[in-house]
């Protein structure tokens, strides 16, 4: 006999305390949502005190608003209905406040914020227009009975005269008693990283001022921004639409020579979407960025009026929603975009995390699909953020780009080293002449005791002998750091590009030994598919398996070209023609997704350098305009020209994809590596000049202005002749 049976939830009471400790995740995170509340209920100020710090039982935190105050209809409703949703339709909705305000909170779980702070709760409310206030008290050890469930246990308020309220219409009163942790200097100072950080910098909001108060750190009330943004070396400011347009504006200061300002425009997200997975616009909506940055050498710092320490603690790109901030995006050490492990790659031409002081600012009606976590720490991580955080690392490459030129003047090895043993030399002049100082100093000394009967006033020499030998030190001292400083520098800057190279022969080792194993299997494969087409016939799965390694093959061949024979290459010739026509059949499917027409003018030329090399730079230059073209917006005009030029025994290359900007083409062929890609490392170049370098070969960067043929960049390769 077939019985149905209904059940219901019943959550015990202890279910409050686990929410509030994985909900909130410390004191900071349950500060900051309730001050999130009071600007959700319009509040204009703000007063946050925290005392008796010295231990948890004296702890209070007291946080009074003069928002709209809640009746007692949103108190027995929303407040006493957990994950309630009503601030989350208003979003959906897009419906805003009295103060056109449109709430932060979304999942109505912040009410738990009280219960991480502490044992204990107070809260007043006047509601706007009454002449009343509601008190209500709640001591949250009653609900860690594990034999309670929730709704046995019931909560009692009272409405009473206007008390707390006396001089504003309206408003609520928060008080937290008996900490859970203690509240160290540390975490007060943490405290006041994430309020002054709360608030977008680039919002001047009259209309909601906050305050702090900390009878035990008073040094920790001030709010006020450091002036450290208008003491900048580079900033971009971005707009990016809806699309991936994104139009900037890039400022550079040049310590008190003034500044330069440039201002372009280009679609970033062709540049930066994967191309595999999506084709549409960004599922992100359109934002704003602004990226400032430094180098991080102590004498360019302080040169702008900075230390390290001071852009340590501020560095980090933050995100804003409405004005507010999203934790914990720019926290100490929360690299979110990855800066510092995308920079190991090519130290000398990214930024790292510690670099840059970043600020999105997004909206909510505009970004609806940008949603927060439960946790109240971050974004859900779905296709719209992951969009939203390729274009931003878009607009840190085009940064990047901008002041590649002033980097390398600044940065540039060699002259830290010039610096660095410039700086050994008159150290070692300063303790000579110290070593010369002293040895007058001690026979002076030793003549003063001999005649010690004398007067004291007779002395006076001795006493300005003894200050010679101090401000020598002082001196030395200075020069002593300054070399200190200087050796660290270069090292660090020495050791960035050791790890550079490290890691490329590690990858060169693993793909040798890939490649060999690679070979062998695709070779078993297509044989293994050919005895079935014998055994079997005719079938589709089989035609399948026989084109896709049809496919590999012409990867197994790029490999073979490209794979290194050690010891000097015998001299021989090397068709040039052979080669791109490997290349392009290895890139045709490509092509032929991205519409790429090709034209190859000439008969092909030959040269004296292996065919692996000439594999690599063809690879290179080939793989690269396949890239740009595919970029291009207009699809039906994405042209790879090809010419030969037997006499000179040169291949120019070009296409009609974007050009390069002035500074990456100066330093494309150079070290540090620089790339114009979002993801690319700028090795390829690099590699393919050292090596037609290596037999007085030459590669160079080609433009309309020389070359009446090209209508985009062109690359031309001047190859070694037999």
């Amino acid at each position: 006999m077939k019985e149905e049976h209904k059940v219901i939830f019943k959550p015990r009471a202890r279910l409050i305390k686990i929410l509030g400790e994985h909900l909130i995740r410390d004191n900071t995170v349950g500060v900051l949502e309730l001050i999130k509340n009071a600007y959700d209920a319009d509040a204009e100020k703000v007063e946050l005190l925290i005392e008796g710090t010295r231990s948890p039982e004296t702890t209070q935190v007291v946080i009074k608003d003069n928002g709209a105050g809640m009746d007692s209809d949103i108190i027995e409703g929303r407040w006493f209905e957990p994950a309630h949703g009503a601030k989350d339709d208003s979003k959906k909705r897009m419906q805003k406040s009295a103060k056109g305000r449109i709430p932060l909170g979304e999942k109505g779980v912040g009410r738990f914020a009280v219960q991480k702070l502490g044992k204990e709760l107070e809260l007043i409310t006047r509601p706007k227009g009454k002449d009343y206030e509601i008190v209500l008290n709640i001591n949250w050890k009653d609900f860690e009975d594990n034999s309670k469930f929730i709704n046995e246990i019931s909560i009692p308020y009272e409405k009473r005269p206007v008390k707390q309220f006396k001089d504003e219409p309206h408003g609520t009163f928060i008080r937290v008693k008996k900490a859970r942790e203690n509240w160290t200097k540390k975490d007060l100072a943490r405290l006041q990283a994430s309020l002054i950080r709360l608030r977008s910098p680039g919002i001047v909001d009259s209309e909601f001022d906050l305050t702090f108060i900390c009878p035990d750190a008073p040094e920790l009330e001030n709010l006020n921004r450091s002036d450290i943004l208008d003491r900048f070396q580079f900033l971009i400011e971005c707009s990016v639409d809806e699309k991936g347009f994104v139009n900037y504006s890039y400022t550079e200061r040049k310590g008190s020579n003034g500044k330069t300002k440039i201002k372009k425009s280009c679609d970033l997200w062709a540049e930066v979407r994967d191309k595999e997975k999506s084709s549409g616009n960004p599922m992100c909506g359109p934002f704003k960025i602004r990226l400032f940055a430094w180098l991080r050498e102590t004498q360019n710092l302080k040169n702008f009026g900075i230390t390290r320490d001071h852009l340590q603690e501020l560095s980090g790109v933050s995100i804003f929603r409405d004005g507010f901030r999203i934790l914990p995006y720019g926290d100490p050490g929360d690299d979110w975009l990855q800066l510092d492990q995308r920079r190991i790659n090519v130290p000398a031409s990214r930024l790292g995390n510690r670099q840059i002081i970043g600020f999105v600012e997004l909206n909510q009606q505009d970004n609806s699909c940008l949603i927060d976590k439960t946790s109240r720490e971050g974004l859900q991580e779905n296709q719209a953020f992951f969009d939203m955080k390729s274009l931003v690392l878009g607009c840190v490459s085009k940064l990047e780009q901008e002041c590649m030129s002033s980097r390398k003047k600044i940065t540039k090895t060699q002259t830290k080293k010039d610096k660095m043993e410039s700086t050994i030399e008159d150290l070692k002049k300063e303790i000579k002449d110290l070593q010369e100082t002293s040895k007058k100093y001690e026979e002076f000394r030793q003549k003063e005791e001999e005649e010690s009967k004398k007067e004291i006033t007779e002395q006076k020499p001795k006493e300005e002998m003894v200050v010679i030998p101090k401000e020598k030190l002082d001196d030395f001292e200075d020069k002593y750091t300054a070399v200190c400083s200087s050796l660290k520098e270069y090292i660090e800057s020495e050791g960035e590009n050791r790890e550079v190279f490290l890691h490329l022969v590690g990858m060169g080792l693993a793909s040798e030994r890939f490649s060999h194993e690679f070979e062998r299997m695709v070779f078993s494969v297509s044989e293994a598919a050919q005895n079935l087409r014998k055994k079997y016939g005719p079938d589709d799965d089989i035609t399948k398996i026989e084109l896709f390694t049809k496919a590999l093959k012409n990867e197994v061949r790029l490999m073979s070209a490209m794979r290194y024979i050690k010891g000097s290459p015998q001299e021989g010739k090397t068709s040039v023609m052979k080669i791109l026509n490997l290349i392009l059949m290895i890139y045709q499917d490509e092509i032929k997704q991205a519409n790429i027409q090709i034209q190859i003018e000439g008969k092909g030329i030959t040269t004296r350098m292996p065919d692996y090399s000439v594999a690599q730079i063809l690879n290179n230059i080939i793989s690269n305009a396949v890239y740009w073209l595919s970029t291009k917006s207009q699809k039906d005009d994405r042209n790879l020209l090809i010419f030969f030029d037997e006499e000179k025994n040169s291949l120019l290359i070009a296409n009609n994809g974007p050009t390069l900007a002035s500074n990456i083409k100066s330093n494309l062929f150079k070290l540090p590596f620089v790339t114009a890609k979002t993801h690319g490392r700028g090795l390829g170049m690099f590699i393919s000049s050292e090596m037609l370098s290596l037999y007085t070969g030459k590669i160079s960067v080609i433009d309309s202005e020389c070359d009446k043929r090209i209508d985009g960049i062109g690359f031309k390769v001047d190859f070694p002749k037999l």
